[in-house]
């Protein structure tokens, strides 16, 4: 009777083939780390935006401080070459009389750049002969004597037409002897020049 030789067990084992595992299926949902990274991106992508908003906001609120000073400072040095001009005007100036018979109702008259009809009086009271001169500087307003350019009972009312904002000084002399005053006048208001003479000459 032939026996069978009995195997090792191990080798046994050993002599098979491993088993192949079936492959896994992958899930077709995105993982947590790529929603993750999505969320980031997005997170950042906001916060760049609003920065980005934030400074354009910025520089144009800066800007408009930036023009809001530059006015500022302009109007600043136009009204302290306003007040020199004032405070030249009576000093150096003969503010609104020249004697008895030769002097303005009034030395300063103000205007706004859209007041139409206006105008001052002044008196010329001499007996003999002669003729009133009238002299501007600057480019403020104009001023005319009456159409017929006649002085009625020692006195005539001096028309004034508004040109642009500032200060025209009006000096009137006579052909009789050296007397002189002269009348400021003020125009307030944002308006265009209309008219950029820069003085006149008037006699009647």
């Amino acid at each position: 009777m032939m026996s069978i030789p009995e195997k090792n067990v191990a080798e046994t084992a050993a002599e098979r083939p491993p088993k192949k595992r079936p492959p896994q299926k992958r899930s077709g949902k995105p993982g947590f780390a790529a929603i993750l990274l999505f969320l980031l991106l997005l997170i950042v992508a906001l916060i760049c935006f609003y920065v980005i908003k934030i400074a354009n906001d910025l520089a144009e609120d800066n800007s408009e401080l930036r023009a809001a000073y530059t006015e500022l400072q302009t109007k600043e040095m136009k009204y302290e070459a306003d007040c020199e001009q004032f405070l030249s005007f009576f000093e150096n100036e003969n503010a609104g009389y020249g004697d008895a018979f030769f002097y303005a109702e009034e030395p300063v008259v103000v205007l706004n750049l859209t007041d139409e009809g206006k105008s001052f009086r002044i008196h010329a009271a001499y007996d003999d002969q002669y003729s009133v001169v009238v002299n501007t500087k600057g480019s403020s307003a104009s001023v005319a004597f009456p159409e017929d350019r006649s002085i009625y009972d020692q006195q005539s009312d001096i028309n004034i037409t508004p040109k642009s904002e500032g200060m025209t000084v009006v000096t009137f002399s006579n052909t009789l002897n050296d007397t002189t005053f002269s009348v400021l006048i003020v125009i307030r208001g944002d308006g265009e020049e209309l008219n950029d003479q820069g003085g006149s000459g008037l006699e009647i």
